[in-house]
């Protein structure tokens, strides 16, 4: 699923140890951007340095929680400079949404050491989320099977050619990429069960899912939607690229 990258340039701290545009083939005009860090290294004068103000409310919060927003805000900062768009602080609306600059649309997703943003010029019909895991244990994977799929859904992926645990961490993350692609057209909820795994392709990276109620005029049951996901050892990418 991604491709080449290039290096960009990042502050002399060793919280922030890569950060770096990675293209995706089948989308030219999408922007990923990847940075990794390190929470051992973190600690709140930070924001001053990279120039991040954090919201009051993350004061009250613990130290991965502060650690993981500044290297998602600061990855998005970056991100939007590369697209031409300079020193934007990218905030949450009240429904902690992401409110992206005019022009365009994004999505966004972090782990304990990395974060990744997509960023595209908005149009249309043009729906897009990211998100990224570290593959389930084997047994959080059966404690939380019926949370995350149908009966119908797990035994397809059994059938996948995947390790259950990973089958279903994509799945997972699928359905989050999913629901960030479509929040911004529906805001509201939709639970893991508002959607379905028809389609998972270890070999290709490619994954078809299926809508299983109607949220509105256009968005129905059995609406479909392309995924595609790259697993690199326990990490995983997911995205959902949705052009009408």
């Amino acid at each position: 699923m991604l491709n080449d990258f290039i290096s960009l340039s990042y502050p002399p701290t060793p919280f922030i140890h890569t950060l770096r545009q990675i293209t995706v083939p089948q989308f030219p005009w999408l922007r990923l951007t990847e940075i990794r860090f390190a929470l051992h290294h973190f600690d709140d004068s930070l924001f001053a340095l990279l120039a991040i103000d954090p919201p009051a409310h993350l004061g009250k919060s613990v130290k991965k929680r502060r650690a993981e927003y500044l290297a998602s805000r600061y990855a998005a900062r970056s991100a939007l400079a590369a697209a031409g768009v300079d020193d934007f602080l990218l905030l949450n609306d009240e429904q902690r949404a992401p409110i992206w600059p005019p022009g365009f649309c994004g999505s966004l997703s972090h782990t304990s050491q990395r974060a990744v943003i997509i960023t595209a010029a908005a149009q249309p019909g043009r729906r897009i989320g990211v998100d990224a895991e570290q593959t389930m244990q084997a047994e959080s994977a059966r404690e939380l099977s019926e949370m995350i799929v149908s009966a119908s859904e797990l035994q397809r992926l059994k059938q996948c050619g995947l390790p259950l645990a990973q089958a279903l961490t994509l799945t997972f993350s699928l359905k989050e990429s999913l629901y960030k692609a479509l929040f911004p057209v529906l805001r509201q909820f939709m639970d893991f069960h508002s959607a379905e795994i028809v389609g998972l392709e270890g070999e290709t990276g490619r994954a078809q899912l299926r809508l299983t109620r109607d949220f509105s005029a256009e968005l129905q049951a059995g609406r479909l939607f392309s995924g595609y996901f790259q697993q690199q050892q326990d990490e995983i990418t997911t995205l959902i690229i949705d052009e009408l």
